[in-house]
């Protein structure tokens, strides 16, 4: 580990924040066709303020022709707040049910597999077929460090990241400008970040 908390192999490359700006982008520009995506990070539920968030985002992978046909990842729609443990199945449901993907995938985490039982009852009431959710867990202490710094902020780097246009963008950029690649958070939230990061496993970084 470094001296400054980053352990060597994550990258610690800061967001661009003017060039994130601009890849905001209105949702009239948001391309017809792509690999859509959904990706839910779950956490468990505190009153502290300094708890991680709960992150429910979708995206679209997308070739753009005019770009040597390169891959282009849109962030299309993200929920995010402290839910409750008995209000967060029926919002993972619910969104999943709103953004039909090709591929859903959400974090496991402790209680995960209990959480898994309430939210295919939400998919039953729904009529949604809870086999388009994948559970993946997180691999060791460094992955958030590795999917936002690995993946999220080279796609930006690349400008190969889109943002539509919502609410939601004031968040995500206050996490991006702190972003600074350690593993934990301390306070400095970055849920909305890994929940996003999560959407571009597919996307091939150069």
């Amino acid at each position: 580990m470094s001296g400054n908390g980053v352990r060597r192999g994550v990258s610690c490359e800061p967001f661009d924040m003017g060039l994130l700006a601009r890849q905001i982008k209105h949702r009239s520009h948001l391309p017809e066709h792509g690999f859509s995506l959904v990706n839910i990070d779950t956490s468990q539920c505190s009153d502290d303020p300094r708890s991680d968030l709960s992150a429910l985002c979708a995206g679209l992978i997308h070739l753009d022709e005019l770009e040597n046909n390169r891959q282009v990842l849109w962030i299309t729609d993200v929920e995010f707040g402290h839910y409750l443990p008995a209000k967060l199945p029926a919002a993972i449901a619910n969104f999943v049910k709103t953004h039909p993907a090709n591929r859903s995938c959400i974090e496991k985490i402790n209680g995960s597999a209990f959480l898994k039982v309430l939210v295919d009852q939400e998919f039953a009431a729904l009529g949604v077929n809870p086999n388009v959710l994948r559970w993946n867990s997180a691999r060791n202490i460094d992955a958030k460090a590795h999917r936002i710094g690995g993946k999220l902020v080279k796609l930006h780097k690349q400008d190969r990241l889109r943002l539509v246009a919502a609410p939601w963008n004031d968040e995500f950029l206050r996490q991006a400008e702190k972003w600074d690649g350690t593993s934990k958070n301390r306070g400095r939230k970055d849920d909305v970040l890994d929940a996003c990061a999560g959407l571009a496993a597919g996307v091939s970084v150069l």
